[in-house]
């Protein structure tokens, strides 16, 4: 298949190295770039089938790139590179449906085998990658959604069994404040009654 590619990258070996990756090859690089504002405008102005960028460069990120191309609608296929095994830059590539996420220390062919496949529409994350990935969304999910003090309080006092009058009275607030609390806990965490809400908090402590 043929395709053309940019390459974006801060560090010179690096950009040299996968450039020298795809000579021979039926991809050819049509872009070489050592920031992220360069290659966006290279993306916009060439319209490549694929984009090989580092997903931490200074300034404008491969990160941002891929949030760009998602929320524009970019047709160029986008591959991250990340020397980093910081789980939360990789976890928000895969929510954003990255096309390929390759490891800096891996073997050449595999930077190759997952652009191929990014370009022929099938995602490819790197193993090692995937499984920091895997293991923090399932942190997350254990640890439940992001609550306020104030929303841990109001659940507290739901699972003893109080009521609103009660918990206004034990916080110091108005009824209708605590109304306004239990909805957006049902909002949050997706249920729809104080037994749920009870439950919810008794699973967690």
């Amino acid at each position: 298949m043929s395709a053309r590619v940019i390459i974006a990258d801060d560090h010179p070996l690096i950009l040299d190295g996968v450039a020298a990756i795809f000579d021979g090859t039926d991809l050819s690089v049509v872009g070489r770039f050592a920031d992220g504002a360069a290659a966006r405008d290279a993306i916009l102005h060439h319209r490549p089938e694929g984009a090989v960028l580092d997903i931490n460069m200074p300034g404008v990120t491969g990160l941002d790139l891929l949030r760009e191309a998602r929320r524009e609608g970019w047709p160029t296929r986008i591959v991250l590179l990340t020397a980093s095994l910081d789980p939360a830059p990789l976890v928000e590539a895969v929510n954003l449906n990255v096309d390929g996420l390759v490891l800096k220390h891996a073997a050449s062919e595999v930077l190759l085998l997952c652009l191929r496949s990014a370009l022929a529409g099938v995602p490819w994350i790197d193993k090692e990658a995937m499984k920091l990935v895997v293991e923090a969304m399932s942190r997350a999910q254990q640890s439940g959604p992001d609550l306020t003090p104030r929303e841990r309080q109001v659940a507290e006092l739901v699972k003893l069994g109080l009521r609103n009058k009660e918990i206004a009275g034990e916080l110091r607030i108005t009824e209708g404040t605590v109304k306004m609390y239990l909805h957006t806990l049902y909002e949050k965490l997706g249920i729809g009654s104080r037994t749920e809400l009870a439950m919810f908090v008794r699973d967690r402590t």
